[in-house]
């Protein structure tokens, strides 16, 4: 039988673990976008010459162009 504290003291614990699973997937998320912006500037591909995102990484050869699998950017 669990008392009070304990239960409070676990549902804080499965709260504070799915918030850190979100801040996690944000943080991923920025990571990528800041490794494009950069491969992008390193590279002067401008957003407007609309280059895709595989494409900018082959250029720096991320990842090879005969690769049939999908690759993640990061």
């Amino acid at each position: 039988m669990l008392t009070d504290a304990s239960k409070l003291t676990e549902d804080t614990s499965k709260v504070q673990h799915i918030c850190f699973r979100k801040l996690w997937k944000m943080d991923q998320k920025y990571l990528e976008m800041f490794e494009m912006w950069y491969w992008r500037r390193m590279e002067k591909i401008s957003w407007t010459d609309h280059v895709r995102n595989k494409e900018v990484l082959r250029k720096v050869e991320k990842y090879p162009a005969n690769n049939k699998k999908e690759v993640r950017l990061t």
